[in-house]
């Protein structure tokens, strides 16, 4: 699917052909591997699908045509994307997580959220789980070690082109410039990144007994190296979409490395072992986004019938704030913000909204709401593989969540403010 997705966009007059071979491959995994998702998730992926299906059958059944074609093929860009980043675990930290001792104190706190901050931005959820199994090596995940990991990945949505998040936006909300989008996300991520530091120093004697991630930022060049294979594949392939493009550049940058550094058959043999056991384990976000396809064609298709009509009449600085609380109230209810950017956007595209000051919004819903929501991946991984229970490691972020919306809000009626100047 991964391949096809990339492919398509090379051979435009193909795109109808490639495209339903890839609907195959996608959706043929999810129904494989669908029943290795956990059964909150099952019965959360099912009702997405369902009430997709509903829709685009009601909308069918009113003008006798439904985007059935576009629901099952919404999210694949999105997906491969998403996939496609996670090769770049087998190249990035290697040299760092072996190393042998951990430091400790207010320093290696410090740095570890750093680490997470920016490597989580590159390499999605792998850097979690990277610094994680290095630091639970030889003892239990800490509970201070987990709240700094969660908190500093969750930073990274508000500015990184690379990040799920930002591909899910770019997927469902109406066209903006993901520049500014960008820009305008990164003093948010930084206020994030402060804020961990500084409330962790309420408790001074936890962060003096804090044991952290080794970093050596001399490993800063596979970031950097990304940023700029990206940018040449702009300037090579201009009519290339983002999220394909992205994808492309992280399986390059991930092929040429292995092949230069371990040689051929060595990288063979890596590639295939990351696509035969790490590929599968990533049901949750397959099963999830190909969903959250259907939903959200089916809640477009319906609004455009003008039967589903929960739109404000405007979109400013106060609606965004809304929409914000909104999606952290369902957060903490269980819905991941995938979700609710799909059914936020599908009911706001009416309104024609800025499109900049839309798209931070959900970004910083996402970005929050997968601390607030017990049933997030960064909460599941949590708790499967570090064994903190996704409910108390959510219920242990809802302060920092409260304090970073109070920001969040300061920040949208900024915004708002700025784009109406």
């Amino acid at each position: 699917m991964i391949v096809l997705v990339i492919v398509r966009e090379w051979f435009p007059s193909y795109a109808s052909p490639i495209t339903y071979v890839a609907i195959v491959c996608g959706w043929g995994a999810a129904i494989y591997l669908v029943r290795c998702i956990g059964w909150l998730q099952r019965i959360q992926v099912s009702g997405m699908v369902l009430a997709g299906l509903v829709a685009l059958v009601h909308v069918q059944q009113q003008t006798g045509q439904a985007p059935w074609l576009q629901a099952v093929s919404q999210s694949l860009p999105l997906v491969a994307m998403i996939l496609s980043v996670g090769f770049l675990k087998r190249v990035a930290l290697r040299n760092i997580s072996a190393s042998a001792t951990l430091p400790t104190g207010a320093k290696a706190h410090r740095d570890t959220v750093f680490t997470v901050a920016i490597f989580g931005a590159f390499i999605n959820i792998s850097a979690v789980i990277i610094v994680a199994d290095r630091l639970s090596k030889r003892a239990p995940l800490s509970s201070p070690a987990a709240t700094a990991i969660t908190r500093a990945f969750s930073t990274c949505v508000n500015w990184s082109p690379f990040f799920a998040g930002l591909a899910v936006v770019i997927s469902y909300a109406p066209p903006f410039s993901v520049p500014l989008v960008i820009v305008q996300g990164v003093p948010m991520a930084v206020m994030g990144v402060g804020m961990t530091l500084l409330l962790a120093r309420k408790n001074r004697e936890q962060l003096n007994a804090f044991v952290g991630f080794p970093t050596h930022w001399s490993s800063l060049w596979i970031p950097t190296l990304l940023g700029v294979v990206v940018i040449a594949f702009r300037l090579l392939f201009d009519s290339m979409g983002l999220l394909p493009l992205i994808a492309l550049s992280a399986m390059t940058v991930v092929t040429v490395y292995l092949f230069v550094s371990q040689g051929i058959s060595s990288s063979v043999a890596t590639l295939q072992e990351h696509i035969t056991q790490d590929l599968p384990r990533s049901f949750n976000e397959l099963t999830l986004l190909l969903a959250v396809g259907v939903l959200a064609s089916g809640l477009v298709a319906w609004v455009n019938l003008g039967q589903l009509d929960w739109s404000p009449p405007l979109f400013t600085g106060g609606t965004a704030i809304i929409v914000l609380a909104f999606m952290l109230l369902i957060a903490v209810a269980g819905i991941h913000p995938v979700v609710s950017i799909a059914v936020a956007s599908s009911l706001l595209i009416p309104v024609n909204p800025q499109p900049e000051l839309l798209a931070t919004t959900l970004l910083l819903g996402w970005s929050l709401g997968t601390l607030a929501c017990p049933l997030s991946g960064l909460h599941l991984i949590m708790q499967g593989r570090y064994g903190i229970p996704s409910w108390q490691g959510a219920s242990r972020q809802w302060g920092y969540v409260l304090i970073m919306f109070a920001l969040s809000a300061l920040w949208l009626q900024l915004l708002s403010y700025l784009h109406t100047v």
